[in-house]
């Protein structure tokens, strides 16, 4: 089982094996990630009890829509939408792929991206999902 850092607390249950419930409760949101996978993301910034990077959504119609992810450390996610300088609201991700006008809405996951690198990478295909999954589990 991977490590984590001193200021987070796990407790697991286990049974023959098999995973039954998971708690991780992250203190300092630079404990989420390690500076490996985030350093190449563009627009990187620890502020705290979140991390932020910015993020985008393509509409084959309409282009890039563009914000800025926040990814709390209690597994909230949401998205300042800057697709224009007069928007200034803040979304979940579902409502920014329904507010950049994406054609194929509900696969969050793979349509909205960060650029790491230089290329577009679905959020599905980071490791910055890892805290919503793990609340996600938790409440189950």
């Amino acid at each position: 089982m991977e490590e984590l850092p001193k200021s987070s607390s796990l407790i697991v249950s286990q049974n023959a094996g098999i995973m039954d419930s998971i708690s991780v409760k992250f203190e300092d949101c630079a404990n989420m990630f390690q500076e490996s996978e985030v350093r190449d993301m563009y627009g990187f910034n620890n502020g705290g009890n979140f991390i932020e990077v910015v993020c985008g959504c393509t509409s084959y119609r309409f282009g890039d829509s563009v914000g800025k992810l926040r990814v709390y450390s209690s597994g909230a996610l949401e998205i300042k939408c800057e697709c224009n300088p007069a928007c200034n609201e803040v979304l979940k991700p579902t409502e920014f792929e329904k507010h950049a006008l994406k054609e194929t809405p509900g696969k969050w996951r793979s349509n909205i991206w960060v650029t790491i690198g230089g290329q577009k990478v679905p959020l599905s295909r980071t490791v910055l999902l890892r805290p919503f999954e793990v609340c996600k589990r938790a409440d189950l």
